[in-house]
């Protein structure tokens, strides 16, 4: 009976934060712990539940408008009340279809004519969220068609004209204010068209044009009926399946997109993924980090409270067409978590949380930043108390500046491993005990901000700082990490899975760039203070503590990733530069799209960079037309611009022909980009069909050979403005707090990455590549950018009549 007496002793229990269930020898006990707010803290969230559910109603009713519905109800209430019996108010088709569904529902002492207004208030209720639905229906319609977007902008076709009121009219762009308030953030979410499925033959054809400068004439033969064997045996198979997943999903490519390209992917965040995002070019407002990074952080939990209340405008192209926003849902409290063969992302609710986590000196913190106990706009720390907390943070991590060498001071450093790696480490060693406290308060937390004591003495030498930090110091899960340096010089370090880029940017243009951050926060001139009063506030934050045995495993690899994110870091070769020569403005006298004539600029200097080698290019295009979209590729490698980069290194070419080289090179890019926006493009289509192809277990050599192509140069444009908050193309003032912009590592090791912003005046560049590749320099690809530019500035100049 030994095995019944070590069961009679066996005890079990099973928690979560409400429920406890204990098992033991003497039976089950079952406890309840139910939380019951104060009063004030009720009152809060209960305010908050209310706004948020008449948000959800406006946004379900959006554009008809909750005014129009509740004015439509109250209208046909008083109608029916005052109707005559045998009217069709009263006793029509629909008045007694309403009145026979009623019936089935038990009334008990309900007066009659209390009836008739209940059962006339849901019937008007209902005949709202029909118009509602249609036109909705109609708008989607309308925002589906995207001929708009292939007519210049200066020749705009009736059609586009007529196009263009309709749906300011369904959008609710023409509606009195006092009737439909402003569109909320998530307002067009459910009016979006959902991203098409292209046709499998033009994928397939679109594919082959743009492999074709890359490959000889028998390559490109044998790639051809690779593609023709594609399209007769295992594609049309496949295409059915994704069209199925297109039918039943809101856009077929996102959960895929987010799954299997980066949350599977096992190599390290530090450069491979994550990005970084600069300060403004003059010098910092206050050399005082703290006073920096207290403003700064300041507005960010300002833009924190405005996504939740949803009071940020959409974004709209030419104010008419809105874009897709909900990749703002999980910017602030979103963590990656590594997993053995695939991360997660875990995002926490506002109402959850409220504290960030401050590094500095390899010593955590937890940092409150509201007053009291409850979590609201009124109760936040202003800029000058959340200064004064940085201050006392920093001067407690003075005391302990040991750590920043020891194995706890590094454990940053096992965010950078590879993900497997780092997700063995976590479970090992940090989900109990001290470490799973520390561990939760980090991963919960709205974003980790970092007291470098690093000091970059101009923007320029900080982005490899920003995206690398020291190899400890940068928490790269977190999908935010805010980098304040020693001398008021500020950016982010930012995790890529859960939103591109261009979200981001939307943060730091309305937190950092626009006119109103000088209005919102202030520094006092004289000392370099945030301005106010710190008042009587006590210290809000709490030392965090690692445990990290000494000679332990959990030491080893800690030390391990250390050197590893250290020598990652030391081999990423990075140069940030300003092209003053020109800019936007000089482009368009060209009569050519600036986006389109720098690609070709890259493209130029990519063959001469590469000893006449062409490489497969990548260009970032947003998707966000399309509901719940994210990126598609511009191929900007194709035969018409091989044929510009020969004629351009020709000596028998004349100026003129390479001039309509330029121009046929550039005209066929401004198509391959609006295909890409308007759901045309290639790569997404072509990931999906792959993903298919694996997850049932087909073989495609056709796929796999398209898929495993390397993308020699990886480029990206940044907005140089995405809000009205400010002009800095028509105010001076903001033309000088300009950023310029942000940047990533190279694609591939013998690549290049190159991010780049195109401004009236002067464009700015941001060029990655790996000291290890014996192929690639990228101080070298930066100045044959440059002299390429320079190159196509002159050749127009040269067809230009003499003045």
């Amino acid at each position: 009976m030994a095995e019944a007496r070590a069961m009679d002793g066996l005890s079990a229990t099973i928690t979560n934060e409400a429920v406890m269930l204990h098992t033991d020898g003497y039976g089950v006990h079952f406890h309840l712990n139910i939380s019951i707010p104060r009063p004030q803290l009720l009152g809060v969230l209960l305010k908050k539940r209310l706004k948020a559910i008449r948000s959800t109603l406006f946004n379900v009713f959006y554009p008809l408008g909750l005014m129009v519905m509740v004015t439509l109800t109250t209208a046909l209430i008083t109608i029916v009340q005052f109707a005559d019996a045998d009217s069709m108010w009263r006793n029509g088709s629909i008045a007694n279809l309403a009145w026979d569904i009623a019936q089935l529902f038990p009334w008990l002492a309900v007066p009659l004519m209390l009836r008739v207004g209940i059962v006339t208030m849901f019937v008007g209720i209902v005949l709202s969220l029909i118009l509602a639905l249609a036109q909705r229906f109609l708008l989607q319609l309308l925002l589906s068609w995207h001929g708009w977007m292939y007519t210049p902008a200066k020749q705009v076709s009736r059609t586009t004209q007529i196009w263009g009121a309709l749906v300011k009219l369904l959008g609710g762009q023409y509606t009195p204010k006092w009737i439909l308030e402003r569109p909320l953030l998530y307002s067009f979410a459910r009016v979006l068209p959902i991203l098409p499925l292209p046709p499998l033959e033009s994928t397939v054809s679109k594919y082959l044009k743009s492999v074709q400068p890359l490959l000889t004439d028998d390559e490109f033969a044998a790639r051809t009926q690779q593609a023709n064997d594609f399209l007769e045996q295992e594609g049309p198979q496949l295409q059915r399946y994704l069209y199925f997943k297109w039918l039943t999903s809101t856009n077929y490519i996102t959960d895929w997109w987010e799954r299997y390209v980066y949350l599977r992917g096992r190599t390290s965040l530090q450069i491979n993924s994550n990005y970084y995002i600069m300060d403004c070019e003059p010098a910092p407002p206050t050399p005082l980090p703290e006073a920096r990074g207290a403003c700064v952080l300041r507005m960010f939990l300002q833009y924190m409270h405005d996504v939740e209340a949803q009071s940020i405008e959409p974004m709209m192209i030419r104010g008419v067409v809105p874009l897709c926003m909900e990749q703002h849902r999980r910017m602030f409290f979103t963590t990656r978590i590594p997993g053995r063969e695939m991360d997660t992302l875990r995002h926490h609710e506002m109402t959850q949380q409220r504290h960030i986590v401050v590094v500095c000196k390899g010593n955590y913190y937890r940092l409150d930043c509201y007053h009291g106990h409850i979590i609201s706009r009124k109760t936040l720390l202003t800029a000058r108390q959340l200064e004064a907390q940085l201050a006392t943070i920093r001067a407690d991590a003075a005391r302990h500046a040991g750590t920043a060498d020891t194995a706890a001071g590094r454990i940053a450093a096992m965010t950078s491993e590879n993900r497997t790696r780092w997700a063995e480490v976590r479970e090992g060693h940090l989900l109990r005990g001290t470490n799973k406290r520390t561990l939760a308060i980090v991963e919960s937390a709205m974003l980790v901000l970092v007291l470098d004591d690093d000091e970059p003495a101009t923007v320029y030498d900080a982005p490899h700082k920003l995206l690398c930090g020291t190899g400890a110091n940068r928490w790269f899960d977190k999908s935010i990490t805010f980098v304040v340096f020693n001398n008021g010089r500020c950016g982010i370090n930012a995790e890529h899975s859960w939103a591109d880029a261009l979200v981001m940017a939307h943060l730091w243009e309305h937190s950092v760039l626009s006119a109103s951050t000088l209005d919102v926060t202030g520094y006092n001139k004289a000392t370099g203070h945030c301005v106010g009063d710190v008042g009587s506030l006590q210290p809000q934050w709490e030392s965090l503590k690692w445990d990290v045995p000494a000679g332990g495993e959990l030491e080893q690899a800690i030390n391990a990733a250390y050197l590893n994110a250290v020598n990652a870091g030391n081999d990423l070769d990075l140069t940030v530069c300003t092209f003053k020569s020109f800019g936007k403005g000089l482009i368009k006298k060209m009569k050519v799209s600036p986006d389109s004539l720098v690609q070709m600029a890259f493209q130029l200097a990519y063959y001469r960079d590469q000893n006449k080698k062409f490489g497969l290019t990548y260009e970032a295009s947003m998707v966000r037309l399309f509901r719940h979209g994210r990126t598609e590729t511009i191929r900007s490698l194709s035969n018409a611009s091989t044929k510009f980069v020969l004629a351009m290194e020709s000596s028998t070419a004349t100026a003129q022909e390479k001039f309509d080289l330029l121009r046929a090179a550039v005209e066929g890019h401004v198509i391959e980009a609006k295909n890409a926006m308007t759901g045309k493009g290639i790569d997404r289509h072509l990931f999906g069909l792959y993903v298919v192809a694996n997850g049932k277990g087909i073989e495609s050599n056709f796929l796999r050979d398209a898929i495993s192509q390397p993308w020699m140069l990886s480029t990206s444009q940044q907005p140089q403005k995405q809000t009205n908050l400010w002009d800095p193309e028509r105010n001076e003032a903001d033309m000088k707090r300009l950023c310029p912009g942000g940047g990533f590592g190279p694609v591939a090791d013998n690549g290049y990455g190159v991010s780049y912003m195109i401004v009236d005046t002067y464009i700015s560049l941001h060029v990655s590549s790996k000291l290890a590749a014996t192929n690639t320099d990228s101080k070298r690809f930066r100045d044959e950018i440059c002299k390429a530019l320079e190159e196509l500035r002159d050749l127009h100049q040269s067809l230009q009549p003499a003045q």
